[in-house]
């Protein structure tokens, strides 16, 4: 059966009814958003990668309990959001210090993602190391609304905040991000 003409909650439907091999189309939907969800929270390419896995797995093994109360791509983000949180509460994390092999990967693996105004290493070093200043709880909505493009609406039920504390948080991030970006990326400010 062919599943990619199928809305997500009659991919889920199916799933649920044994369907198994549909799940994948989910995965090829999600795991993109997912991923750069995930690295932009934590700023890691490697745990991102591991996480980004997790978060597959981890929805794959509670679908049954998914009951269709909000789209699966908020239930996703959700799950993603929080193994995000849970890998700073695990290792009191804050910040990373990257090497060159980072900023290689993810320049190869998103080089057609990002488009040409993006292919320079050093404005990738640049722009990952600012994003990883800001606190995660900030960088994280600023990443569902900017890179996702995810409405005001979905990220407060990703996160469980209200609109105006999404909001707040997304200006405050914005904001944090071109006080950093100053001076060193002046065309992108």
């Amino acid at each position: 059966m062919i599943y990619s003409n199928l809305p997500d909650n009659e991919i889920v439907i199916a799933v649920q009814n044994g369907w198994l091999d549909a799940y994948s189309e989910l995965i090829v939907r999600y795991r993109d958003k997912v991923f750069r969800t995930v690295n932009g929270m934590i700023c890691n390419y490697e745990d991102a990668r591991d996480i980004t896995q997790e978060v597959f797995y981890k929805a794959f093994i509670n679908l049954d309990k998914f009951r269709g109360d909000a789209m699966f791509s908020t239930w996703i983000y959700r799950i993603a959001v929080n193994m995000s949180k849970n890998y700073f509460r695990r290792a009191n994390r804050q910040t990373n210090n990257y090497d060159d092999n980072f900023f290689n990967e993810i320049k190869d693996d998103n080089a057609s993602e990002m488009g040409s105004d993006i292919e320079d290493r050093e404005l990738l070093r640049t722009l990952y190391k600012a994003l990883d200043k800001i606190d995660y709880r900030y960088r994280g909505v600023l990443i569902l609304k900017e890179i996702n493009q995810l409405p005001y609406e979905e990220i407060a039920d990703v996160t469980g905040l209200d609109i105006g504390t999404v909001k707040s948080r997304v200006y405050r991030a914005k904001s944090k991000l071109k006080e950093l970006l100053k001076n060193k990326i002046p065309a992108y400010v």
